[in-house]
């Protein structure tokens, strides 16, 4: 009976350790991940006009004063492809196909449409 508890408490301690191991890789994962966001954040925001955070459903997140002023409006709930030319869309979603896939961020330059209605 003894060597079996030995045994099951051995397996449970093996089971816990690969749990951990498997945690921790996700987390450093996750950590890359985010310095890679970060990184490509600071770099749109120096060399873009305008940055804009987008949701799970492409409607506009963010409402910085640039971006507002530049729309004429507030973008908060717009869909985004609401504000670029339709020579973009396209462009703009197989962006996001690869950005998906690949799990890694996209930066993709499209023309807005400032004041007027896009569609």
């Amino acid at each position: 009976f003894a060597l079996a508890g030995v045994w099951h408490m051995e397996k449970f301690m093996r089971a816990d350790w690969r749990r951990q191991r498997e945690l921790e890789e996700q987390r450093q994962h996750l950590d890359v991940q985010s310095a890679l966001a970060n990184g490509m954040k600071s770099i749109a925001e120096r060399l873009c006009d305008l940055v804009l955070w987008l949701g799970p459903d492409l409607c506009v997140m963010s409402d910085l004063v640039p971006v507002s002023a530049f729309f004429g409006r507030s973008m908060i709930g717009q869909h985004f492809c609401s504000a670029i030319e339709e020579f973009d869309r396209q462009r703009f979603c197989e962006s996001l196909e690869r950005a998906s896939e690949m799990r890694i961020p996209q930066c993709v330059p499209v023309t807005f449409t400032a004041g007027r209605d896009g569609g």
